[in-house]
């Protein structure tokens, strides 16, 4: 299955982009082509906007080629960050547009490690519009997944728990923060995912023994 991941990528390795890449890492394990739709100076094949209505139409453009689309819930993506007056304005802008694009794409799963790093909280309207854009909600805890239901109208049938670690599963300690360039990214990806899938087929063998 190809899959299309959005969000923070390395360089440089922080938080939100060892989450990605760990994402990346899991879907690779199981057979998928994964990409990557992130910044421009990450190590991603597809670069631009992750973020706001232009992230969305990005989305909306690469996203119609594969057979699924995740998107990684962060600080600042896909719902931008904005302080006084537009705050509000940007909030309904990002959601609308977001929520449109995902439900012109395939099999959309989001991915969210922490509630509270959405801009103005999970809930109202706007909020709702884009949690039920989702086919499948990936969360950390029993409380994300309560705020979810209650404050952001997502179908409980959806998410599912636990899924993703609330601190990022590769770390400066993992081999993930040296990484300078795409062909190092991916190559450590790839190989993961290999030995991963060897691992499977292993355990696969020994149990029909």
């Amino acid at each position: 299955m190809r899959v299309l991941v959005i969000g923070s990528y390395p360089p440089p390795a922080h938080g939100e982009a060892n989450r990605t890449v760990a994402t990346v890492h899991r879907l690779g394990a199981q057979g998928d082509d994964v990409e990557v739709l992130s910044r421009r100076g990450s190590a991603a094949q597809l670069r631009g906007q992750i973020s706001g209505p232009i992230g969305a139409l990005l989305v909306w453009w690469h996203g119609r080629r594969y057979d699924a689309v995740v998107v990684q819930i962060e600080s600042g993506a896909p719902l931008r960050v904005s302080h006084g007056r537009r705050a509000r304005v940007d909030r309904l802008v990002d959601c609308v547009s977001w929520g449109l694009a995902l439900r012109a794409v395939r099999s959309v799963t989001m991915v969210v490690p922490d509630t509270d790093v959405v801009p103005r909280s999970v809930g109202g309207r706007s909020g709702r519009f884009l949690w039920t854009a989702a086919d499948h909600l990936l969360v950390s805890n029993e409380r994300g997944r309560r705020r979810l239901v209650d404050e952001g109208g997502a179908p409980e049938a959806r998410i599912e728990l636990p899924a993703v670690a609330a601190t990022p599963s590769r770390t400066a300690d993992d081999g993930w923060a040296d990484v300078s360039d795409a062909a190092a990214v991916m190559e450590r990806v790839q190989r993961r995912a290999a030995e991963d899938r060897r691992a499977a087929r292993r355990g696969t063998l020994d149990a029909g023994v």
